[in-house]
């Protein structure tokens, strides 16, 4: 039953993120379940990731340097609680910064288009990440592909939540939010680092 549902809605937001969007909010799903596989998916997503950088050849130089150096090389857990308080922390500022901007959205529609958004985005890269393996000289073009999708979709999504009908108000609202996030996510990690090192200097 599931199923019948997702396969079409997942075509439809390749194709047409507007429509997909709209059958989102109409579905008016409980806000528990979307929480909940949103928790779910932010948590999947960042273990996945952590697992590709341990497999995965780091490239020499700098970039390498950054890449060792980020929270989830040495520490899935660690990566998994940021990208979940970032996506959580995300959601409320959509709605906030939405509705201080005159949008009608409810929590529930702003959770819902993230929440699928968010389900998409692991699908596309896992797709990506196996392509990557087989055929290396097509990853580059899928993910540039990937990438203006998902601004592209982003942007819509917020769009229709919010009842804007204004692809520049709505890009407004992402600019304001991703300001507000990296706010929130900088003193979010100031408690998380604390809380770890408090646990190892106890250990």
């Amino acid at each position: 039953m599931m199923s019948e549902v997702v396969k079409p809605l997942f075509v439809l937001s390749l194709k047409n993120p507007r429509e997909a969007a709209l059958g989102l909010v109409r579905l008016e799903m409980g806000t528990q379940t979307l929480w909940l596989v949103l928790s779910l998916v932010s948590v999947i997503t960042s273990l996945v990731l952590s697992l590709l950088l341990q497999i995965t050849p780091l490239p020499n130089g700098e970039m390498g340097e950054v890449l060792a150096s980020a929270p989830g090389f040495e520490n899935p857990l660690i990566m998994a609680v940021i990208q979940w308080g970032r996506i959580v922390l995300s959601v409320f500022v959509f709605y906030w910064v939405g509705r201080f901007l005159g949008g009608q959205g409810t929590l529930g529609d702003v959770l819902a288009v993230v929440t699928w958004l968010q389900l998409m985005s692991f699908g596309l890269m896992v797709g990506i990440t196996f392509l990557g393996f087989a055929l290396p000289f097509l990853s580059p073009f899928a993910l540039l592909i990937f990438i203006c999708w998902w601004l592209f979709s982003l942007v819509t999504y917020v769009d229709v939540a919010h009842s804007f009908g204004n692809m520049l108000k709505a890009t407004g609202v992402i600019v304001a939010s991703i300001v507000g996030v990296l706010i929130g996510m900088t003193l979010f990690m100031g408690v998380i680092g604390g809380i770890f090192v408090s646990g190892v200097g106890g250990s």
